[in-house]
């Protein structure tokens, strides 16, 4: 899982929950099961890491990843209220158990900050923030002046300058563009979401993201410098259409999962679900591992549910095995094309039996082929 993937789930839970606990990220991409939680809080297990789905060094990885965005948003720490004096440890390691027992809120505001933010600070606050949002530069400056004038000590101001000088930006071709793409994900992101909230900084944002998407050739990809290929910046700026024609444009794109990933959230998010499907097939197919990432944490309700089932099977189908197993299921895949891999061999192979139901060579071709797929089929048919 990439950091701006974990930052992004950081983010969802914070606005999810008004704040982001380890264990709450772990059951949202399917490393933790609740009913294991559930048995942890009560004491039923000693220690919680025996019961991660996957790696549990490559899990308190992930959550030092997470905690250093929490830190980054400006949340405070606190020890988890949630978990119980029953409970055992999350993690062998002291260190790690302590991270994952840590919880991240927002700040709350004391009653002399709220009566500072009514009136006239609340006021100019609020133009300030429409402004940055809608991207008025003029306007943008003067309210931020109101505000540096009237309230000099204001806990706002440090973030709204930066965010206000940054517009700047967006009128001049940047010398380092890499640099610049890590200056927005790195100051101005956080900055933007402690200032103007989740959806407003997604407005803000996505101008720097769409500008420096315009200084790239997207037939030009460097696997090295993926995070600044179009296609990955069209994806910030939410311009899901842009960002499927930056991955047509790189010749071959097919060999890089980041690119099928970019192009399955894309179309499936965008109204394109075929071309969504066409890309999450390939991706299962030829490059498992980033598949697994990329259906742990996708927001689409319908491969959510079809991925915890295939998740459950016991025993398991390899992930290369997706489409073919969602076809033994009835599921309505558009047509995929069969580029050779085990995969798309498969699905083959489950659609000519299931098209040819007399024809007892395409079940047997199956059967010696992929044993365990075609026991599935045979279950979910008497099921």
């Amino acid at each position: 899982m990439t950091k701006m993937q974990v930052r992004a789930l950081v983010e969802r839970l914070v606005a999810r929950d008004g704040g982001y606990r380890p264990l709450e990220l772990l059951k949202l991409i399917r490393r933790l099961d609740s009913r294991d939680e559930q048995c942890w809080l009560r004491g039923e297990i000693r220690v919680l890491e025996d019961r991660f789905y996957g790696d549990p060094s490559k899990v308190a990885r992930l959550l030092r990843q997470a905690a250093q965005w929490a830190s980054r948003l400006e949340l405070a720490d606190e020890m988890d209220a949630a978990i119980s004096g029953q409970a055992g440890r999350v993690f062998r390691n002291g260190v790690d158990d302590r991270m994952a027992r840590t919880a991240w809120q927002r700040r709350q505001v004391s009653q002399q900050a709220d009566l500072f933010f009514d009136n006239s600070h609340a006021t100019v606050r609020g133009q300030l923030q429409r402004a940055l949002a809608g991207g008025d530069r003029l306007h943008s400056e003067q309210h931020l002046a109101d505000l540096a004038r009237n309230q000099p000590d204001s806990d706002i101001l440090a973030d709204a300058e930066h965010l206000v000088g940054a517009l700047a930006w967006l009128q001049d071709t940047p010398d380092d563009v890499d640099g610049a793409v890590q200056a927005v994900e790195e100051n101005l992101a956080p900055r933007a979401r402690r200032l103007l909230g989740s959806e407003e900084a997604d407005r803000y944002l996505a101008r720097f993201w769409t500008h420096l998407a315009a200084q790239f050739d997207p037939a030009d990809y460097d696997p090295a410098r993926r995070r600044c290929h179009p296609s990955a910046l069209y994806e910030r700026a939410g311009n899901r259409e842009a960002a499927i024609a930056a991955v047509q444009a790189v010749p071959a794109y097919e060999r890089h999962a980041d690119l099928l990933a970019c192009l399955a959230r894309s179309g499936l998010a965008g109204g394109r679900r075929d071309l969504g499907w066409e890309a999450l097939a390939s991706l299962c197919w030829h490059h498992p591992e980033a598949a697994e990432s990329f259906l742990e944490v996708t927001r689409d309700e319908e491969i959510q549910r079809r991925i915890e089932q295939f998740w459950d099977l016991e025993p398991p189908l390899p992930t290369e095995l997706f489409p073919a197993w969602l076809a033994t299921v009835a599921y309505a895949l558009p047509e995929l094309p069969d580029d050779g891999s085990r995969g798309s061999l498969a699905l083959a192979g489950v659609q000519a039996a299931k098209a040819r139901p007399d024809d007892s060579s395409a079940r047997e071709w199956l059967a010696r082929q992929e044993p365990e797929l075609m026991k599935r089929w045979l279950m979910a048919a008497r099921a």
